[in-house]
């Protein structure tokens, strides 16, 4: 998955961080049995600091993102759904593969808006 340069930037603060503390993994916090509720946790508390809605949450992020998706980048169902980590329906397996690399990251451009 390609990432434009918002999420690029983040990540690369991030391994900045990580090569400085000499960590293993560029998020060590997550890597325990219990990780998967941390990062949720964790996502939960940056939410809260920009909505007190309660109907806000991760799943309505993935919502939004695949509403934000059909919206800007109406002409292609099949690259959508590849950036949303969908599961290929019978027939679609065959083409596995085929979607490049720069499809993904001009519809990714424009769903984050960052045109």
């Amino acid at each position: 998955m390609p990432l434009t340069q918002t999420p690029l930037a983040a990540v690369k603060d991030r391994l900045a961080v990580a090569i400085k503390n000499d960590d293993e993994d560029l998020f060590e916090k997550f890597i325990n049995p219990n990780g998967a509720n941390n990062a949720s946790q964790q996502l939960m508390r940056v939410i809260r600091k920009f909505t007190e809605d309660k109907r806000h949450g991760p799943h309505s992020l993935r919502h939004n993102f695949r509403d934000n998706g059909r919206e800007r980048v109406p002409e292609n169902l099949e690259v959508r759904n590849t950036i949303e980590g969908r599961t290929y329906s019978e027939g679609e397996g065959d083409r596995y593969g085929s979607i490049k690399l720069e499809w993904l990251y001009e519809a990714m451009v424009k769903i984050n808006r960052e045109t």
